[in-house]
């Protein structure tokens, strides 16, 4: 069974640690876009990071994301194209891996594509967290 995990910063080594433990029973895998987080365990796959110039492919609908982006809401940024590229690679890499899960969380913009790219293959993306009250 093979398991692909998405960098988080911090959180990588949180992720690294049970990758480490599950690694005894599977295979282990991680999409990494921030390369100062690499993890220790598993195959790692790091996105290069783009070039200046993107000619995002207009054929994928990524408004959803998009919008829902923290980059774009609260720090207004106003160029996108990256979002393009990075689902591009990322969908790529769960083809070339072909994870039976995939866990992450649901707040960086690479992991919000993951999400999609794994709805639209039917792959099972999950968010362990817990609620943090008693």
């Amino acid at each position: 069974m093979k398991l692909l995990f998405i960098e988080n910063r911090y959180k990588t080594f949180f992720f690294d640690a049970i990758a480490k433990v599950l690694a005894k029973e599977y295979e282990i895998f991680w999409i990494v876009q921030n390369h100062d987080f690499i993890p220790k365990t598993g195959k790692v796959f790091k996105i290069p990071y783009p070039k200046s110039e993107i000619k995002p492919n207009t054929n994928i609908d990524l408004s959803e994301v998009i919008k829902s982006d923290r980059q774009v809401n609260f720090f207004k940024k106003d160029k996108t194209d990256y979002f393009f590229y990075y689902y591009e690679k990322i969908e790529e890499l769960v083809d070339e891996i072909r994870p039976d899960f995939v866990f992450g969380e649901s707040t960086a913009f690479h992991e919000l594509l993951t999400i999609k790219a794994c709805r639209e293959k039917e792959i099972l993306f999950l968010q362990p967290t817990s609620c943090r009250y008693p």
